[in-house]
């Protein structure tokens, strides 16, 4: 027989330290249950094999809230699938077939924009498929937004693209010699 919380504690065992750590630092949980089950994950985390059994007294919905909490926190800030996001948005844009909501996920991306952010060069390549999107279309208003942020961050965008040159020709000079 599966014991209670068989499969949150399962879930609670593929989290990092890193991340656990995290989640307690970065929260703004008011619910003192919830924190108790971090802190329960996290005192698991450190000690092998794993310690003490989550709480049953607490609902098991709660459970069920707090790991779709985390799985949506964790992957907020996970650059591999920030990127498969943008690869996905800028074929959907190419391709014509950007969808609403992802266009006001996109401008809200604009909007939230904190220098440098990981992936600036592709984020930068997307932003400027999307505004030639957005003249064709005539919507002017987001455009002038889209414009406004190319034309903020154009020389950091040249930068960036003379990192790669300059590495190349130091790895031939190196080489070489």
């Amino acid at each position: 027989m599966r014991k209670r919380l068989h499969a949150f504690s399962e879930f609670s065992r593929t989290i990092l330290p890193h991340e656990i750590s995290y989640l307690l630092h970065s929260n703004q949980l008011q619910d003192r249950d919830r924190l108790r089950i971090l802190e329960q994950i996290q005192q698991n985390i450190r000690q092998h094999p794993p310690g003490e059994d989550f709480d049953l007294s607490i609902d098991k919905r709660t459970y069920s809230h707090l790991k779709n909490w985390i799985v949506k926190q964790l992957a907020a800030v996970d650059v591999d699938e920030l990127y498969q996001w943008l690869t996905g948005l800028d074929m959907d844009i190419v391709n014509d077939r950007i969808s609403p909501s992802q266009e006001r996920k996109l401008l809200a991306q604009v909007q939230q924009y904190e220098h440098p952010g990981f992936y600036f060069t592709k984020f930068f390549e997307v932003l400027r498929n999307y505004s030639n999107f957005l003249l064709i279309r005539l919507r002017y208003e987001d455009h002038q937004a889209i414009s406004d942020f190319l034309d903020r961050y154009q020389a950091d965008y040249d930068r960036h693209q003379e990192i790669p040159v300059r590495l190349l020709q130091a790895s031939v000079d190196i080489v070489g010699k």
